[in-house]
């Protein structure tokens, strides 16, 4: 139901639409006015180019970059009004409004656009909700190999090896080839003859088979994401499922050590080449090619994911809803949101090959966990951190000291003090154990903070009130941390 504010509005908006046309119209009618149109705008090829297309009968009318984009607002407006808003795309009804405006426009009986309005919006709105579809996508991507399975689930996402998918769904393309076939050889007998000699020259290879075109689809990756997605637009449902994707990879990431996730991505993304060619001479005229090859995907044993269900299920419960929130559309509540930014800066820190961004991602996965206050910032990474960090084996005085270094590092990075950065991999392995550890504990927390249902809750209040009682019962630590002054970093430093 189109409430009447929203009418109003779509309706001067197409009467800007209708009077840009009708004075494109007429200053095209004359020489000075096209010249005026065309040449004198402040961007005229953009005005060329902007048109509207009467589809019963091919002409073009041109309207103005100004009037075109008014379509995208009375979409946008169209959606916003809607309570299932996260489904549709915004491009997808402002395309549709734009092919089906004129034949509203010169239909018999019109005289005003007061007329076609409602009607020209609610016949779109119900023809881009008809073709709202619940898909499955097949993502090609690097994904962790668990013993000798060929597939495995993380959640509503199903990994499988690609030579296993593909022996699946050969029968399938065998019968789309065939298809193809028949109608290329009837599109061809029925063409002219000079049309047919054009289709010889252009078809003078052979088609792609469909194994051809599934390597050319899975090429320089081993596994098949399959990932369903709930009834909305196409192209939201693309995006959600790849977001999915992400989250599940970074989470894997997250649940190997160190950096045996860095390999972990979708089909497309930057990576260090599998191959590395080098070219080297000492000076002479002799060079020495070398080559080396990378083998291989993250391994695990065969039951590492039950060994995951079995001591991270508070952990996996948060990854799978929030995949199960992200394939859905549903909007994430504020700790949700933390455990997503914070699973994603540590996959980025993990990828990273470089040791100062590694850092700083490192620490920022940490800063956006501890909800720090104006004046407080290193004290709340340092003590809640620290809280977040420590284990039986691990004490908390130990995690203050990587946590203090972590921020010092930082710090100096960004503030540009050379001098006192560390060398090696040393601060980055630390770092990454500490950021690791910060990270799964507090996605444990959030099964307490954060019920998963339509009930959520888990406030930004309540992550606060969570560490004033951790504080409280750690306070002896907290001392022993306050007396070696690991919370303290020099002043000009701390943001």
């Amino acid at each position: 139901m189109i409430s009447d504010y929203v009418k109003l509005e779509c309706e001067a908006d197409l009467d800007f639409v209708v009077s840009e046309m009708e004075r494109c119209l007429l200053q095209s009618q004359t020489v000075e006015g096209a010249r005026s149109l065309y040449m004198s705008a402040p961007n005229p090829l953009v005005e060329a180019f902007a048109k509207l297309k009467h589809r019963p009968t091919g002409r073009e009318f041109t309207i103005g970059r100004e009037a075109i984009n008014r379509f995208d607002k009375i979409a946008t407006r169209l959606i916003g009004d809607r309570i299932d808003a996260p489904d549709w795309d915004a491009v997808t009804l402002s395309d549709y409004l734009k092919g089906t405006l004129l034949s509203y426009l010169f239909g018999e009986g019109v005289m005003n656009t007061g007329q076609i309005v409602l009607p020209w919006l609610e016949e779109g709105l119900k023809s881009v909700r008809a073709q709202h579809r619940h898909f499955i996508h097949y993502i090609p991507c690097v994904a962790v190999q668990i013993g000798t399975k060929d597939n495995y689930s993380f959640g509503a996402i199903t990994f499988k090896r690609k030579g296993v998918f593909f022996d699946e769904i050969a029968s399938g393309l065998a019968s789309y080839e065939r298809a193809r076939d028949r109608l290329s050889d009837r599109a061809f007998r029925n063409a002219s003859p000079s049309q047919q000699n054009c289709l010889k020259s252009r078809n003078a290879g052979p088609p792609k088979t469909a194994a051809e075109a599934f390597q050319k689809f899975a090429e320089g990756v081993d596994w098949i994401a399959v990932i369903p997605v709930e009834r909305c637009d196409r192209a939201v449902s693309e995006k959600r499922a790849e977001s999915a994707l992400r989250i599940a990879l970074s989470a894997t990431s997250l649940f190997l050590q160190g950096t045996e996730g860095a390999d972990l991505r979708v089909a497309g993304d930057p990576f260090e080449p599998w191959r590395k060619d080098k070219l080297s001479s000492t000076g002479t005229r002799m060079f020495r090619p070398t080559s080396s090859w990378r083998f291989g995907t993250p391994k695990a044993e065969d039951s590492w994911h039950d060994y995951l269900e079995s001591t991270a299920g508070p952990v996996l419960a948060v990854i799978n809803e929030l995949v199960r929130q992200t394939l859905s559309g549903v909007p994430l509540s504020y700790g949700f949101k933390l455990a997503l930014r914070a699973v994603t800066w540590y996959a980025d820190a993990v990828r990273d090959t470089n040791p100062e961004t590694c850092l700083m991602k490192c620490a920022t996965a940490v800063e956006c966990l501890v909800l720090p206050t104006r004046g407080t910032a290193t004290a709340s990474f340092v003590i809640r951190g620290s809280i977040l960090a420590h284990r039986p084996s691990l004490s908390m005085l130990d995690c203050a000291a990587v946590a203090s270094s972590l921020y010092r590092e930082r710090s100096a990075i960004a503030h540009g003090k050379i001098n006192e950065l560390s060398s090696g991999k040393g601060p980055t392995g630390r770092a990454l154990i500490f950021t690791r550890n910060v990270v799964l504990q507090f996605l444990s927390i959030c099964v307490q903070l954060q019920p998963l249902g339509l009930h959520r809750k888990g406030t930004k209040e309540d992550f606060i009130e969570f560490y004033r009682q951790c504080e409280a019962d750690f306070i002896s630590e907290i001392e022993e941390i306050k007396k070696q002054k690991l919370h303290m970093i020099p002043k000009g430093e701390q943001n």
